[in-house]
Formats: structure tokens, sequence, C-alpha cells
């Protein structure tokens, strides 16, 4: 895959495709562009899909940290920078959405939209998750690899999903072993997303925010919070869904960021509905 090394010295490891204006997606703790297979098809037959690897994981450089939202979001723009990409639409799920968030406050000339996916407007409003779920899905130094990822990956999916694709899903488990992140850059990322707040400034262009209602590891409530704050927005809830509701629902979910995107789009002749609303998928 290709790569590039931006300013601040870092190589980023990236993929770039499709056509049109272009569309940065940012990954969630822990994973790397490849949480977005269910969603590169369907976004690609109309924007120029960019994903990359941050910091820490996949084919990216692994400094030692420590990491903040602000250094990823500098990642990221430079990574746009290197590309020539001067202005795009940007979705993040989970610590993605949060770099997202920080990146279009740092860049407001360079973010047309906000697509925000199971995640925080962070300190002080976010609703952390459950104890015994953090204690769940964080590294096990002692624990078998296998059993501490095939787990938490159960917590990040519905039920209902997990009963249907137990076996495919432990497979991509044991993929994602064969470079796994190392425990160092899993908590100095967490680290990050702990100490990220959008309260000085509360996103400015249009925003999509998407969650599910059965998200365990960012609870709904953080989704709500995030849309009470922004002034053009639309809040997208999925029933049943889970904190990967995009993988579990990938036609809904990216009919309708399809859907948010085309209006806002440059050269876009579809007229689009401004200011806020809310939408329940069953």
């Amino acid at each position: 895959m290709p790569s590039v090394v931006i300013e601040n010295g870092l190589r980023l490891e990236y993929g770039s495709v499709g056509d049109g204006f272009p569309l940065l997606l940012i990954a969630g703790l822990g994973r790397d562009r490849g949480m977005w297979s269910a969603q590169i098809d369907a976004l690609s037959s109309q924007y120029r899909v960019v994903t990359f690897d941050n910091r820490g994981v996949g084919g990216s450089d692994r400094p030692s940290g420590p990491y903040t939202i602000a250094h990823m979001a500098d990642d990221a723009a430079q990574l746009l920078d290197a590309l020539d990409i001067a202005r795009a639409h940007v979705l993040g799920a989970s610590l993605g959405g949060m770099i997202a968030q920080e990146l279009e406050r740092r860049n407001p000339e360079r973010v047309a939209t906000l697509t925000l996916l199971c995640t925080t407007p962070g300190l002080p409003l976010a609703i952390g998750m459950s104890p015994s779920v953090y204690a769940s899905i964080q590294p096990n130094a002692n624990g078998d690899p296998l059993q501490t990822l095939t787990g938490a990956m159960r917590l990040a999916h519905s039920n209902w999903y997990w009963e249907l694709n137990e076996e495919h899903l432990k497979e991509a488990a044991r993929r994602r072993l064969a470079d796994p992140i190392a425990p160092q850059s899993w908590w100095t990322q967490a680290a990050a997303g702990a100490g990220f707040s959008s309260l000085p400034r509360a996103p400015q262009v249009p925003c999509l925010v998407m969650t599910g209602e059965d998200d365990l590891i960012v609870p709904p409530v953080n989704s709500e919070r995030l849309a009470a704050r922004i002034t053009d927005v639309r809040l997208e809830r999925y029933l049943g869904g889970g904190h990967y509701f995009f993988v579990e629902e990938p036609d809904a979910v990216n009919g309708a960021i399809l859907e948010f995107l085309a209006p806002h789009t440059p050269g876009s002749h579809i007229a689009g509905n401004s200011g806020r609303g809310e939408r329940n998928h069953p």
C-alpha cells in the first residue's frame, strides 16, 4: 500500500479509491483502515475515498507517545496536504470521530462536512462505558490474545449480528492478530481519547451524527449530547445496532451517508435540508 512521510516526520500508510470530491475516513481506537471494508465500495462509487492508518497501528509509524487528539488531527491534515487535497468531507468513527471534530476545529476551511459515528463530545459531557466493558476491551498482557480480541469484538457487535456471524468474526480476529496493535499503542490512543474535549467549540459545518442504540462501547447518549451542541445536524439512530452498527447494517448506513453528503458536495445538483433533524432506523 502507498505511504507518505508527512511534515512532522511520521510515515502514514493510506489508500485512495474512486474519483470525485474527497471523503476522508478516520478509523477508531486500535483499528487500521480495514475497519471500513463495508463502506469503501459504496462510498467510492461517488467520491474519492481516502483511508489511512492512524499513528500507532497498521502500516503507519508507531511512535512511543504520548498522543493527543490534536496530534492525530494534525496527522490527518498533513496527509491531506501530502495528497494535494484542499478540502474534503470527513467521516470518523469512535476515536476517529473525535479526531474528525478536532480536525474541523483546527482547520475549518479544510472540512466540508462531518459524519460522526458512535463517538462523543468529549469531556465533560461524555458518558463512559461501564467498568466491566472497559476491562474487557483493553489489552491483557497475561491473557490469550485471540480470546481477548474475540471478547472485545463480541462487545462491539450487537447480539443478533454476533449470533449470525460468530465464525466469520472469529476468523476476522485471527487475521487481525497477524499484525496486532502493540499494547503501548492501544493505551496511547486510548489516553488521547480520554483527554479530548469539544467544549471550546462545537462543530460549525453540517454534521451527520449516527449511533447504534445498543452500543456498549460508546453509549448512544453521547451522540445525543454531541448533536445537541451542533446547529446544522442530523441524528440517525439504529435500533439494535452495536458499536459497529455501520458494519452490521452497511446498506442503510452507506445510503444515509450518501444522502447526507450529496447536497453539500461541490457540483452536486441535489437540494438538501439544512438544520436539525432526527431519524430512527428499525
